[in-house]
């Protein structure tokens, strides 16, 4: 059967308001608890039709509940796999942590920062005030290919604030490959050099 990009996981994997969750945990996780998702429909439907002449009816919707796990488990190993491979090749995510910093300053950092990334071409899909934001740079080129070069890799930044006592906060900036980096091609400069952009002027 062939995939089609508008199927459940790729809605999945491209929704803009799942961009904050997916900036707070690894991809392969990510991955994992998609083909979770996925798997469920697939389960459900089986247990409902399917009998084995082997099985009781009791015993065969219980053995589907071993699938999701299943999914969760070798879909994570698998990124997770790839994902090494890429660290070992050199790509390195950037990142730029501040502490310390008063909360007006914290504010005008987060908005300095955002406007430099929607400048740069991001587009910002979740921001709050005294919380953070997240934007990507080239999400419509998910739809088009399922492997980009380190030049035109879809890029998340993520800025998150967070308090350290009522009158100190603490901001953290990262910028991502959105995906897995199997191989560094360039990925790893394309990050720091937009990261760098997004910091300028701080």
């Amino acid at each position: 059967m062939e995939l089609k990009m508008d199927t459940l996981v790729y809605k999945i994997l491209t929704h803009p308001s799942l961009e904050r969750f997916r900036a707070r945990i690894p991809h392969p996780i990510y991955s994992g608890l998609v083909a979770v998702v996925a798997s469920i429909p697939v389960v459900l439907l089986t247990s409902l039709t399917v009998k084995s002449p082997a099985k009781t009816s009791h015993d065969l919707p219980a053995a589907m509940l071993a699938v999701p796990p299943a999914c969760f488990l070798a879909v994570t190993l698998l990124f997770g796999i790839l994902a090494l491979v890429g660290w070992l090749s050199g790509y390195r995510p950037f990142a730029r942590e501040w502490s310390n910093l008063a909360p007006g300053d914290a504010e005008s950092l987060l908005l300095r920062c955002m406007a430099n990334a929607e400048a740069l071409g991001f587009s910002t899909f979740w921001q709050k005030e005294s919380a953070g934001f997240v934007a990507v740079l080239g999400m419509e080129r998910e739809g088009k290919s399922a492997f980009h070069s380190g030049s035109n890799v879809p890029v998340r930044a993520s800025f998150f604030l967070s308090k350290m006592n009522t009158s100190r906060a603490r901001a953290r900036l990262k910028l991502e490959v959105r995906t897995v980096v199997l191989w560094d091609t360039g990925e790893c400069q394309r990050v720091r050099d937009l990261g760098e952009a997004v910091i300028a002027n701080e």
